[in-house]
């Protein structure tokens, strides 16, 4: 991954899988190559190298995942 998620941001976890597919997790802190994250509704977290994360499109979170979590916006929202 070239650039660092936000504090808090929801990441996809290439390096981890979850039934088969890559595991969502929120990004808690770097250090150094390794990436410190949670699982998405709270509990324990893991480590992964940086290199295995990349940020998800808002369109890839599914809805109703029952928090908050921080995101960037692909595009500015009309106002």
């Amino acid at each position: 991954m070239s650039e660092v998620p936000l504090l808090h941001e929801v990441v996809i976890d290439r390096g981890h899988l979850d039934d088969g597919r890559p595991r969502e997790g929120v990004f808690m802190e770097q250090c150094g190559g390794i990436m410190y994250l949670r699982p998405v509704g709270g509990g324990v977290e893991w480590t992964t190298r940086a290199d295995q994360v990349s940020v998800l499109d808002p369109r890839e979170i599914a809805p109703g995942r029952g928090i908050r979590s921080h995101r960037r916006l692909l595009q500015e929202e009309p106002t």
